[in-house]
């Protein structure tokens, strides 16, 4: 659901990991605004998890929290 087969982020997103916990998979992704997360998670991905054959059957769990320092390697 990214941008260049995968290997971009949507306008607005800074940072992207993901992988399994727990028997779930666990995303993290940074946004520049609540804005920016709206529209990708309104407008690109949940209809793209609605197209997902077997995908979930129901949209993600969603968790917020500001971030107040991120450092990059």
């Amino acid at each position: 659901m990214h941008p260049d087969g995968g290997k971009g982020l949507p306008p607005g997103q800074l940072c992207h990991v993901a992988g399994p916990a727990d028997g779930a998979f666990v995303v993290i992704a940074l946004w520049d605004s609540e804005a920016s997360w709206a529209s990708f998670r309104d407008g690109t991905l949940l209809p793209g998890l609605a197209t997902v054959e077997n995908g979930p059957p129901e949209p993600p769990q969603e968790t917020t929290f500001q971030v107040y320092n991120a450092v990059s390697a």
